[in-house]
């Protein structure tokens, strides 16, 4: 499968990377973490070794780690510099991505790291392009610390037991996110099944929540993908599922999911469904969520905080607040959620530095690195007085966000302060998340037949059993299920 990743879409696709305004937004205080000894002695090793490779220099390939433009790259490679010894060389293009690492890799091109996702991962392992990491992972006293990275995490990127990359941050998930503030006025509590979700809806249509008259619609989508969380109810997910006898099932297009397009197409016609779901963009549907006009929607956890801060930063007074919901429970009490694709570093075969750049990615989990990947450069990003941290205009305009705004690292506090709700999402996360599984022709071919097919059922243009049964002739028809 091709993805191609841009430094633009990556940027504005995650979710602190919308380049939002955070000056004067109410963060939270941070919570008090006591870091782990055992990681602060490995964080000191690993900042005593790179004093051994002062003034050797690494090139690195990457999509969204660095500057917001090319003057920025400039003075985050000065202070990568400052903070390691090493000097870096940045590669960060602005388009196209995938497509300059790709003809990078097959030019032999030599990079010292390279940035890239799952999906790209998968390719390259089979191209046998990459260094294998496994064993210096397992030795690594940072890497290897359940603070630092927690160890079932690892099996998202292990390949037949190896290891080919290490994590660049920890992804988010797509979650229910609704107006807590509604909830509260109405006196619900946050729904958990089908039944309560359509009830609530209703009570936020016709039961004017927002005191101003308005009647909100109950949940906006861009296009199919927002749909995750209604199936949810029923335990399934997007993308290729394999059955326990080895066939390929797509379960958005399985007969188990017709009662779901018949729930969806329910809430489209009784007006709880936003009738331009099938055409309009994520920034209309934070428009409505911010403005009143709509009580969910589904997107990345992150964003639960930053409606929040948002929101605050506009009116300290607000009674605005957004709050993660798990999703739709499935007759079991089980939860679906769609979990990003991790973002990772590799180590090419024809890296110039192999040791150095493991080293870098070792040192990329320690505070030194994250504090530049999130919040920046200092004297530029965020000032420090007497050792309180503060974001200059141009830090709130980046939003914390140098490539990682969120760390695996566990020990890391930030010292500006929490986005409101977002730890809290978060943990929904952490608790009910898993990786689609789309394959390779999913993008280009699968994914508008199952998307015309699903959006025709919502509308009530198509009846859900005729539609599936479609759906289902039309991909065996194409061999693209069993």
């Amino acid at each position: 499968m091709t993805h191609h990743l841009s430094r633009r879409s990556l940027v504005q696709g995650s979710a602190l990377g919308a380049a939002v305004m955070l000056g004067g937004s109410r963060l939270v205080s941070a919570q008090d973490v006591e870091p782990d000894a055992d990681f602060l002695a490995a964080q000191d090793a690993v900042v005593e070794r790179l004093k051994e490779f002062e003034g050797s220099k690494i090139k690195v390939l990457s999509a969204v780690v660095g500057g917001k433009d090319p003057e920025e790259d400039q003075l985050f490679m000065d202070e990568f510099k400052r903070l390691t010894g090493v000097e870096l060389e940045l590669v960060h293009p602005t388009a196209e991505y995938t497509q300059k690492l790709q003809a990078d890799l097959t030019a032999g091109v030599e990079y010292d790291l390279i940035y890239t996702n799952k999906s790209m991962m998968d390719m390259l392992v089979a191209q046998e392009v990459l260094v294998d990491l496994t064993d210096q992972i397992a030795g690594s006293a940072v890497l290897s610390n359940p603070t630092v990275i927690p160890t079932a995490e690892w099996d998202m990127i292990t390949y037949d037991g190896r290891i080919y990359s290490v994590f660049n941050k920890f992804e988010g998930s797509r979650m229910m996110t609704m107006r807590a503030d509604w909830l509260e006025t109405l006196g619900l509590e946050a729904p958990r099944t089908l039944d309560e979700f359509y009830d609530t809806m209703v009570a936020f249509r016709d039961n004017d929540p927002a005191g101003d008259g308005g009647s909100p619609i109950g949940f906006s989508a861009t296009g199919t993908y927002d749909f995750q969380p209604f199936f949810s109810a029923w335990g399934l997910r997007n993308g290729y599922r394999q059955t326990d006898d080895g066939s390929r099932v797509i379960d958005y297009a399985s007969d188990e999911a017709v009662p779901v397009y018949e729930y969806l197409n329910k809430l489209y016609s009784e007006g709880l469904i936003d009738p331009n779901f099938a055409t309009q963009d994520m920034a209309a549907v934070r428009n409505q969520f911010m403005t009143d006009k709509v009580s969910s929607l589904c997107y990345w956890d992150t964003w639960v905080g930053l409606f929040n801060a948002q929101m605050q930063a506009a009116n300290p007074d607000t009674a605005f607040r957004a709050v993660g919901v798990a999703g739709i429970a499935d007759e079991n009490d089980n939860i679906t959620i769609t979990r990003g694709q991790p973002s990772v570093w590799f180590v090419p075969i024809n890296a110039p530095n192999p040791d150095l750049s493991f080293l870098i990615l070792e040192w990329w989990h320690t505070f030194d690195a994250i504090r530049l990947a999130s919040l920046g450069i200092e004297g530029h990003d965020f000032t420090v007085t007497d050792g309180v941290y503060e974001l200059t205009e141009i830090g709130a305009q980046h939003a914390m966000d140098h490539g990682v705004p969120t760390p695996y690292n566990t020990n890391w506090v930030n010292p500006v302060g929490e986005l409101p709700g977002l730890r809290e999402a978060q943990a929904i996360t952490k608790e009910y998340a898993s990786l689609d599984y789309d394959g390779p022709d999913w993008d280009a071919t699968i994914k508008p037949l199952v998307d015309e097919a699903i959006i025709r059922m919502i509308l009530g243009d198509l009846a859900p059993a005729d539609g599936v049964a479609a759906l289902q002739a039309e991909l065996r028809d194409g061999g693209f299920i069993d």
